[in-house]
């Protein structure tokens, strides 16, 4: 059996519930800059705007219940009933920063895609409002990364980084995870190994739409939100 074989269970990660607040206080931030994109075309559907503040009662210390599970996949639900790829996209940002309380200690792309998802749906449905501007899609990743405390990157360096994408979602994705680990660390040297970010391969065939190995038995996590690249103008 070879040493990255999917049959062998993955590592740990130290990851504490401070550590997962951390996250999420961070992932309430960049949800917030893309509600008013839902909120303007479903006014009357609070469903992203409960996960958002739900998650923040968690960041500042609340405890992690079944009650953040629900109001996930709630907002998960009310993107896909908008019907509008800005609304949908910001209806997902708020429902990947519900499921960050519970990001799971392992070592898996997938773990360290819950950290982004926040970011990168809110990114996107700021593009998409644009007109699908990138210039726009790459300003609210650089805002993420710059609104990324010390103590959050050092977090993000214990997880592996998957492969990207060669879709737009995929590309933003790889510019907030190279940023985020490139960031300074919370004081001196990095209390943990540095995962550092894969560089696309030019003979990679593009993976739209699917998982990579990191993320096999993704479909089975309870706050799995929609693949990065499934939400298109």
């Amino acid at each position: 059996m070879s040493p990255d074989s999917d049959d062998l269970a993955p590592a740990e990660v130290p990851l504490s519930d401070e550590d997962r607040r951390l996250v999420a206080s961070w992932a309430v931030d960049c949800a917030e800059r893309a509600l008013p994109l839902f909120e303007a075309k479903a006014p009357g559907d609070t469903r992203p705007r409960e996960a958002i503040e739900g998650t923040r009662a968690f960041a500042v210390g609340g405890k992690r219940t079944a009650r953040l599970r629900t109001l996930a996949w709630a907002a998960l639900a009310a993107g896909r009933e908008v019907g509008d790829p800005v609304a949908t996209a910001a209806a997902r940002a708020a429902s990947a920063a519900a499921g960050t309380p519970y990001i799971h200690a392992l070592a898996t792309p997938h773990q360290a895609n819950h950290i982004h998802g926040p970011a990168l749906y809110q990114a996107q449905a700021r593009e998409l409002a644009a007109g699908g501007d990138p210039d726009v899609g790459d300003e609210e990743i650089r805002w993420a990364i710059e609104h990324a405390s010390p103590a959050l990157r050092e977090v993000v360096r214990r997880f592996p980084a998957g492969r990207p994408s060669r879709s737009r979602l995929g590309l933003l994705k790889h510019q907030l995870d190279t940023g985020l680990r490139r960031g300074p660390a919370s004081s001196g040297k990095a209390k943990y190994p540095l995962q550092r970010a894969a560089e696309p391969s030019p003979h990679r065939r593009p993976v739209d739409g699917r998982r990579d190995r990191g993320e096999r038995g993704a479909h089975r996590d309870p706050v799995r939100v929609a693949p990065y690249d499934s939400v298109k103008p």
